[in-house]
């Protein structure tokens, strides 16, 4: 029997390689975004899956909206990756934060409630939730404490998730996911904004690479590769929530290091800022899989590195395409 998924955001970097993952699987894949524009499909049309989903037009924040879509797919899963994914951007707008990342997810569990109370639902969080941790690494126990607008608005939509769970007997989990990369990032994310900028310093087309506080240490892992955690939690017999990490920290300063190795770039372009450094930073975090791996069988494959390797590669191709 085909199953059919629905993936808010499916036009983001990890709604793409979902949607990769459930098309492989057989599924009758669909997904929202607020607009449709060349800008937004770029995604999908670089794994070649624009002809193999169905992308609707839906706000969100629109309840009426959520319930005509849901209703007229009749989805077995749903995805929920939309949100406002930027940390730095809710501490400007923190209200924005707020209303996009919280109203959104109730609007949907609401909206399976009233619909079809079988539908199992993903919710997209985020290790930010968790703050700066009084003991590492992070895990499924460790306390909510969030330090920013952003960490905050994903730990209201976790507690609805539960909330739904627990009270309302839905299949709704959360994935606390650490940052995860790729190719296929938004502009204006670290890793991202590393190497672009690298690129154009080894091009002649930037002079510097500014950055905050590279003392920061991340877990980095590989966006593709954590879309199966993802899927994996919607398979279980039993709803439940799980870290997806890679389970070690690396530095900011030796993720730059490599980028700028990469390229064949002096370190003498790297200019520190403390315009770039957070009002409440994260100054060390990184979580453990464990039970991710012994109740999911999931585990990480490739190193942030090696991910960089990918993205440097595409950053390349495409400054030769453009030439």
């Amino acid at each position: 029997m085909i199953k059919t998924a629905l993936v808010t955001g499916i036009t983001g970097q990890d709604g793409a390689y979902l949607s990769k993952l459930l098309l492989k699987k057989g599924y009758n894949v669909n997904g929202t975004t607020r607009e449709i524009s060349e800008r937004k499909l770029w995604r999908l049309e670089y794994l070649g899956l624009q002809d193999d989903v169905n992308i609707h037009v839906v706000d969100l924040l629109d309840i009426v909206q959520v319930q005509g879509v849901i209703r007229s797919i009749r989805p077995d899963e749903i995805y929920n990756l939309a949100a406002l994914s930027s940390v730095s951007e809710s501490f400007v707008s923190p209200a924005v934060a707020m209303k996009s990342n919280v109203d959104a997810v109730s609007n949907i569990l609401e909206a399976i409630v009233a619909i079809d109370p079988n539908i199992k639902f993903y919710q997209a969080s985020s290790s930010e939730v968790f703050g700066n941790p009084t003991s590492l690494p992070v895990s499924e126990n460790t306390s909510i404490c969030p330090v920013s607008p952003y960490g905050v608005s994903k730990a209201i939509a976790h507690m609805y998730t539960r909330f739904y769970r627990e009270y309302m007997g839905l299949y709704a989990v959360s994935g606390f996911l650490f940052n995860h990369e790729s190719e296929l990032r938004e502009n204006g994310f670290f890793l991202k904004k590393v190497v672009s900028d690298i690129g154009c310093i080894a091009a002649g087309i930037k002079d510097e690479l500014i950055v905050g506080n590279l003392d920061i240490v991340r877990d980095f892992g590989d966006a593709e590769e954590y879309v199966d955690a993802m899927w994996k939690m919607l398979q279980q017999e039993q709803p439940n929530d799980y870290v997806v990490c890679i389970g070690k920290g690396t530095r900011l300063e030796d993720i730059v290091q490599y980028v700028l190795d990469c390229y064949g770039v002096s370190p003498n372009v790297v200019v520190r800022s403390d315009s770039l450094t957070r009002p409440n930073e994260i100054y060390k975090n990184y979580g453990t899989n464990d039970k991710a791996f012994k109740q999911l069988g999931w585990m990480p494959k490739n190193t942030i590195f090696e991910v960089i390797d990918r993205m440097v590669k595409f950053d390349q191709e495409k400054s030769k395409a453009v030439k």
